[in-house]
């Protein structure tokens, strides 16, 4: 019978392949205690009525309405339910109609926030009728929305409902300030008058 033999340098030879591998085949588990208090407090990024909801309150229905109004009721943004905030606006026939101060962002934080509004969902016959949704870079623009004072890339919903920008750019609300929210409709001749169209949109702040 043949007896197989290893020479010393393969054995050396594998001897340091079982110490270099050892290392990987070992764990190390280190553990640590950590208590978290969570509470909650008022909010305090809030939206509230700008200027025109006073001053354009519907007398007939052809007349410009605006409203801004906490309706008591919860969406579920991301599996949680968050406070809903209603806005309502009127455009006419054959317009653009521009509601340069409808919602103000405030920032009760006590830390300046970066702000952005993100589009959710677009609903109802759009049929010749288009929405843009504004947000100013400045506490009071002076300046009809899209010029200058005002953040880039509005959330729009073209004519025939067509959603083809999603969000706002992000501008900085220093802490104790308010930036103006405002909306665009343009509606042609041919226009649905028979119902109401619907577009939502959440406020995304980070600290900084």
């Amino acid at each position: 019978m043949k007896t197989k033999r290893i020479s010393r340098p393969a054995a050396l030879g594998f001897g340091a392949v079982l110490v270099f591998a050892s290392p990987a085949m070992a764990s190390l588990v280190v553990e640590s205690f950590i208590e978290a208090d969570i509470g909650v407090g008022a909010s305090c990024l809030i939206e509230s009525p700008g200027p025109d909801v006073a001053n354009y309150t519907a007398v007939d229905a052809d007349d410009p309405n605006a409203t801004l109004d906490g309706t008591g009721n919860t969406v579920q943004i991301g599996g949680q339910d968050l406070a809903e905030t209603q806005v309502s606006v009127r455009g006419m026939i054959g317009d653009r109609v521009m509601y340069t101060d409808l919602v103000r962002y405030e920032n009760n934080c006590g830390v300046d926030m970066s702000v952005a509004l993100v589009s959710g969902t677009e609903v109802g016959d759009w049929t010749g009728l288009g929405a843009e949704i504004h947000l100013s870079s400045v506490a009071a623009p002076g300046t009809r929305p899209g010029g200058a004072g005002w953040a880039g890339d509005p959330i729009t919903v073209t004519s025939g409902g067509l959603l083809t920008n999603t969000r706002t750019g992000s501008v900085v609300i220093p802490a104790g300030e308010s930036r103006v929210g405002a909306v665009v409709i343009t509606a042609g001749v041919g226009a649905d008058q028979t119902e109401t169209n619907t577009i939502s949109w959440t406020i995304e702040a980070t600290n900084g």
